[in-house]
């Protein structure tokens, strides 16, 4: 089951942690690597919807380390943008959308169609995280 980010923004985080969590334990037992930093980031969404960051964050850094590890380039923008939100320290949470900013730099650089690197470019998180913040 694909979990879009909407829900996050549709159902309560409740919901989302209920639909999330066993979603993520059968991706880990059929080792589907490849989707487990989404439903983490979705997770970690969930998490700060509820007013709990430190779970948010929790959520977030076991999604780095799994976008790290599978070279999710498209995800790992996204949950640096998401750890950037919850970072106390300012300078820390700078090095976060530094990385992102990187990342979604490296990733315009290799779309050769112009339509879709402008489009890719025009993506509301992308814009949030060019003014300083994320869209969530």
């Amino acid at each position: 089951m694909k979990l879009p980010k909407r829900c996050v923004k549709l159902f309560d985080g409740q919901q989302v942690l209920a639909i999330s969590t066993p979603l993520l334990t059968n991706l880990r037992d059929m080792d589907i690597r490849a989707r487990i930093p989404r439903t983490l980031l979705l997770q970690g969404a969930a998490w700060l919807k509820l007013d709990q960051p430190d779970m948010a964050r929790a959520c977030w850094l076991e999604a780095r380390a799994a976008a790290e590890a599978t070279g999710a380039r498209w995800m790992l923008w996204q949950i640096l943008a998401a750890l950037a939100q919850v970072e106390l320290e300012p300078v820390a949470a700078t090095q976060l959308r530094r990385q992102a900013r990187s990342i979604i730099a490296a990733i315009a650089a290799h779309i050769s169609d112009a339509a879709l690197r402008a489009s890719f470019l025009k993506l509301p998180a992308v814009i949030a995280l060019e003014n300083g913040g994320i869209d969530r």
